[in-house]
């Protein structure tokens, strides 16, 4: 993988795969992703993209993604992601281009069809491949078009919203990325708290400001919501996908998971079998 860095922030990569590859993630940061050969199945649990050549799609913070590439078959692709501190740089400088309407949202995983971020993402993977372009200043004004661009393209407001909210709710995100990377590991609510760089007592209310329930629920909340995806768009059993998402117990995990979904973990994984709705 080559991938773009502005002072130590990874904003772009390329990837090639020459086999089959299967694996499922939670993407930290907003971001585009363009296949530039190949195929590629991409679900988020409510949104399944079946993308090749020349297809981009954007992706929400907090998502959790099921990818799935197929085996006999050259594969690359190019991605971008929006990283705050980046972002804030950029609404700082230009306040101006942040005004949008108030109430606009698209689902957590949608195509990108706008010709013009194609055309960006493919200049991109060319500067991914050639190091004599991996110069800070160059790199900053590349970032930049595509905030440019993506403001230029989208009548709706959508992308100029997402921008504002990066660029202002900064240290607010970093707040949200930090709890998210703990969902899976076995934590308490003390490390939690210390992982945040919070007191106790302030990390109590900074969680419940942003979440709206007390940590341990929430973790077990989100934990939950992506044993669900495992289970329907991966070959994963029960038991793997318990310990996959940081269950210790498979019996406290069927038990959790009935509570929220209403039917047991083998239930569902033999239902998704059955409508076909699995990967």
């Amino acid at each position: 993988m080559a991938r773009l860095e502005i002072g130590g922030h990874a904003f772009a990569g390329f990837k090639t795969y020459n086999q089959g590859v299967f694996m499922g993630f939670r993407l930290r940061q907003f971001g585009f992703n363009m296949v530039l050969s190949g195929e590629k199945t991409v679900s988020d649990g409510s949104t399944r993209l079946q993308t090749q050549s020349g297809d981009v799609f954007f992706a929400k913070a907090g998502s959790y993604l099921v990818i799935q590439i197929q085996e006999n078959q050259d594969y690359s692709s190019i991605s971008v992601t929006l990283n705050p501190e980046l972002v804030q740089r950029f609404v700082m400088k230009n306040p101006e281009l942040m005004q949008a309407p108030e109430v606009v949202s698209k689902p957590s995983l949608f195509l990108e069809e706008d010709p013009r971020i194609q055309a960006y993402l493919r200049s991109l993977a060319e500067y991914c491949k050639d190091p004599r372009t991996h110069k800070t200043g160059l790199l900053e004004v590349k970032f930049e078009e595509l905030l440019h661009i993506m403001l230029a393209v989208d009548p709706s407001g959508y992308y100029a919203r997402l921008l504002r909210n990066l660029g202002t709710e900064h240290e607010q995100s970093q707040f949200r990325r930090t709890m998210e990377s703990l969902i899976t590991q076995s934590v308490t609510v003390s490390e939690m708290a210390e992982k945040a760089g919070r007191s106790l007592t302030d990390f109590k209310r900074e969680f419940s400001r942003n979440y709206g329930m007390p940590p341990k629920r929430w973790i077990n909340h989100q934990r939950l919501k992506l044993a669900h995806l495992y289970l329907t768009t991966t070959p994963l059993n029960v038991t793997e996908v318990c310990y996959e998402v940081g269950f210790e117990h498979v019996s406290h995990f069927i038990r959790r998971f009935k509570e929220q979904y209403g039917v047991t973990p083998k239930e569902l994984k033999l239902q998704s079998k059955g409508t076909g709705v699995g990967m």
